[in-house]
């Protein structure tokens, strides 16, 4: 059963972090009509820092992370209301 990251909005949203280890990959998908909007996949390295390593969106609406690390799913604000879940 899918789980929220969070909810269905027009504004900018982040996901608390995930933690995927090798064993237990996660998958996280778009929620709702993206359109030409985008849901960004993005790894933390050992300074903090975020960087972006996947791009969602209409044509790829989900994807499975595999490799162990921490992440966060976050969109920018935009016209059409979507959100992001987790399975």
């Amino acid at each position: 059963m899918p789980t929220q990251l969070f909810a269905k909005t027009t504004a900018a949203a982040t996901s608390s972090d995930l933690t995927v280890t090798d064993s237990d990959p996660i998958t996280v998908s778009i929620k709702g009509t993206a359109g030409l909007d985008t849901l960004i996949i993005e790894r933390k390295d050992s300074t903090g820092a975020y960087y972006t390593i996947k791009v969602l969106m209409d044509s790829r609406p989900g994807e499975t992370i595999t490799g162990a690390g921490v992440y966060r799913v976050r969109k920018l604000a935009s016209t059409l209301s979507f959100g992001a879940d987790q399975d």
